[in-house]
């Protein structure tokens, strides 16, 4: 009970914090030139832990006080370098490991889209449209097999 009271009072805060302030500040830090690895770590964690709330379908709230506790990290990341913190031993090491566990040719689609993200898309394009098309002719095809197949049952029927 304690728990949903608290998150009356601190849901909005945590809305606030996320939805203005944080924004706010990287567009500051953005127009400023400063740097922004503070909020790039901030954004991935958020983001990480966002996603995993989403893909847990809210498991999460389920935690006795979770908005206290999800108010309390997200000032601990906002002010008091959580983020990089959180950036520096976990977010990193995951990297690490899943790159070396992508397929080489993989890694080069990757580096392909880094390169030149606009080429990238036109090639895809191309062959999406080209499988698109490949995939239309054979159902086409199989239509009027089917087609012919059927008339020919119908006419066999009729004598």
């Amino acid at each position: 009970m304690l728990g949903w009271f608290l998150g009356l009072f601190l849901n909005p805060i945590s809305f606030a914090l996320v939805t203005f302030y944080a924004p706010l500040m990287s567009v500051k830090a953005l127009k400023a030139k400063q740097d922004e690895t503070r909020w790039i770590s901030f954004w991935l964690t958020w983001s990480m832990l966002s996603t995993f709330d989403a893909v847990t379908f809210g498991a999460l709230e389920l935690i006795p006080f979770w908005s206290v506790l999800r108010c309390a990290l997200l000032v601990y990341l906002l002010f008091y370098g959580g983020a990089q913190k959180a950036f520096d031993k976990g977010i990193e090491p995951l990297y690490e490991m899943a790159v070396l566990k992508v397929p080489g040719e993989h890694m080069k689609m990757i580096e392909s889209i880094e390169k030149d993200p606009q080429a990238f898309a036109m090639e895809l394009y191309k062959k999406v449209t080209e499988l698109a098309q490949t995939g239309l002719a054979a159902g086409k095809a199989k239509y009027e097999d089917v087609k012919k197949k059927s008339e020919e049952k119908g006419k066999g029927k009729k004598k």
